[in-house]
């Protein structure tokens, strides 16, 4: 065997691993009983030496389980924020959606999958965002219809900061593909409370009610230039629609924070936009420009200086569980 794998032509990374399951798979799979003839004497030599057995460990293949979530929180992080080795928050999406899942299945460890992720101040809402959690080596493995009931029942009381908003399911290979495709290919759509700062009081929002299509490119933003390389990207925003808020959202906004006085004379420079934009696109900085990094971005659109106030991603466009 050894002899046959130093006479195939590998790269260097399929050398460093030639020993490997999958490559040994596939040559159990291609090889042919001349070679196999070749490559060992018929029959084979007495042995010398006996296998002794150390001992057994019985595992088994991975269990995916997936379905959708609903993010409710401005605090809260998608998975464990670790700083210096200290972890800076108390709970995350993760651990809310994984740990009556894993208790109940008794697996070894588990893994976190999404379609994309929103950052700590961005909620999930209405339909929900897909994911799947990989269950290592889990002792149970069958669920019925209404233990997923149940799982979902326990995950929704055991926190008011995320809420499962889907049947759950046992994932395929095919499903966990889709999920993967979701995160760079699908549309997604979402709502931003953005703030007029400059000091136009009749601002028309109808002209980037028709924009369609619009070609933007975005260089890595500053806020996450620690953690990715510098690149420029080319995105697509499909879609967007604008408008002033009304005074029954004013009037919730007041009753949600009845101790915080407002300002009525600014409260004319808020407005809502909804954005249907293509997955990967930074939402946040297509709005207030990221100092001219994303270009083109709605302060050049509209003419004037935005910021964002509040995020939300309202759907992402994938047939998900």
């Amino acid at each position: 065997m050894k002899k046959y794998l130093n006479s195939l032509k590998l790269t260097k990374n399929q050398k460093d691993n030639r020993f490997s399951k999958n490559n040994i798979d596939k040559i159990l799979n291609d090889i042919t009983e001349e070679i196999a003839m070749e490559a060992f004497s018929t029959p084979p030599p007495q042995p010398l030496v006996h296998a002794v057995m150390d001992k057994v460990k019985c595992t088994r293949e991975s269990l995916f389980v997936g379905g959708r979530y609903m993010k409710l929180s401005r605090k809260l992080s998608q998975t464990p924020w670790f700083v210096n080795g200290q972890k800076k928050m108390e709970t995350s999406v993760q651990d809310i959606l994984c740990k009556q899942i894993v208790n109940y299945t008794r697996a070894e460890s588990f893994k976190f999958l999404s379609s994309g992720r929103e950052d700590i101040d961005v909620r999930t809402i209405n339909i929900g965002r897909p994911f799947a959690i990989e269950l290592i080596n889990p002792k149970i493995t069958i669920f019925s219809s209404e233990t997923f009931r149940k799982l979902v029942v326990q995950i929704n009381d055991s926190s008011e900061l995320v809420k499962i908003s889907s049947h759950l399911r046992i994932l395929s290979p095919f499903d966990l593909k889709k999920l993967k495709e979701g995160e760079n290919v699908k549309k997604k759509f979402y709502r931003a409370l953005c703030f007029i700062k400059s000091s136009e009081n009749s601002l028309s929002l109808e002209k980037i009610n028709l924009i369609k299509n619009l070609k933007i490119k975005q260089k890595t933003p500053i806020r996450v230039l620690h953690r990715r390389p510098l690149a420029s990207r080319d995105r697509t925003v499909h879609q967007l629609r604008a408008r002033y808020l009304s005074h029954a959202e004013i009037r919730e906004i007041q009753e949600k924070n009845p101790n915080k006085k407002f300002d009525y004379s600014i409260m004319g420079k808020f407005f809502i936009v909804d954005i249907k934009t293509q997955a990967g696109t930074y939402i946040k900085e297509f709005i207030h420009g990221d100092f001219e990094r994303t270009k083109p971005n709605l302060c050049d659109l509209l003419g004037v200086d935005l910021d964002i106030v509040a995020l939300d991603v309202t759907s992402i466009n994938l047939h998900w569980p």
